[in-house]
């Protein structure tokens, strides 16, 4: 009786073991989630026009995503909703982060001229990358 409470017991424990995530995973969800609403957000701050605020916001966004290279070691592969084309193709794959960074950047630059039209088209650059790499390295389920 004991060998087969065990068994089952073991049975039951193992396959979560085996899939828990790592923390880098973790990490990179979370880190996700905040670029997410904080695209929102500074799409609200552009519209507002408060352009120092709009600077402050598109420089950390630009952190953020360069934080985000460091969050997919190869031990995360197939973790999560990553497609593993993600590791064989890294360099494309870090070359698209470093162009979303870039383009973050480039709000805060472009914000300096206070010129709304041309910061919403900065903006619509940076969440067309967004979209791009998700379309490229992410499943949908």
């Amino acid at each position: 009786m004991n060998k087969w409470l065990l068994f089952v017991l073991t049975a039951i424990a193992l396959p979560g073991y085996c899939h828990a995530e790592q923390p880098e995973t973790e990490q990179r969800q979370q880190l996700f989630q905040q670029i997410e609403g904080n695209t929102e957000r500074l799409e609200d701050i552009i519209d507002q026009q408060d352009w120092q605020q709009v600077s402050t916001m598109a420089l950390k966004l630009e952190q953020d995503v360069i934080l985000l290279k460091k969050l997919f070691p190869q031990s995360s592969k197939g973790e999560w909703r990553s497609k593993e084309k993600i590791w064989h193709d890294w360099e494309n794959f870090e070359h698209k982060l470093t162009l979303w960074s870039i383009s973050f950047k480039r709000i805060a630059t472009t914000s300096q001229s206070k010129n709304h039209r041309q910061v919403i088209k900065a903006f619509d650059s940076a969440t067309l990358s967004c979209r791009a790499c998700h379309m490229q390295y992410r499943s949908l389920w």
